[in-house]
């Protein structure tokens, strides 16, 4: 993945395109994923992944644009096990982000 594709899927979405959790505020991926993940209630969590949907999912994919973190938690259940992908995920397009910065700059000073 390049560098800029990994700082596009790390950015904020758009106020009007945060995931609204059912009952409570709402979230943008400012508050991150992973730490909605852990605010929402197991009611809320419940509502939005179920046997036969996954909100999260479907969120991370359409607004996102995070194609294989919305596969990776597609059919997760779990949000201890969700959050904990969503993290892992958030790190590797971290690093990524680094990776052109400390690239760039190391070519600038050559």
């Amino acid at each position: 993945m390049k560098e800029e594709t990994a700082r596009s899927l790390l950015s904020d979405v758009k106020s009007d395109s945060f995931f609204k959790v059912h009952m409570e505020r709402t979230s943008g991926i400012s508050m991150s994923c992973g730490d909605a993940l852990t605010i929402i209630s197991d009611d809320s969590f419940h509502h939005h992944v179920t046997e036969h949907k996954n909100d999260f999912s479907i969120w991370v994919k359409n607004v996102v644009k995070d194609q294989e973190l919305a596969k990776s938690i597609e059919h997760i259940k779990d949000r201890q096990k969700m959050r904990d992908i969503v993290s892992v995920r958030i790190e590797e397009l971290e690093s990524q982000a680094i990776g052109e910065t400390f690239s760039s700059d190391t070519k600038d000073r050559a």
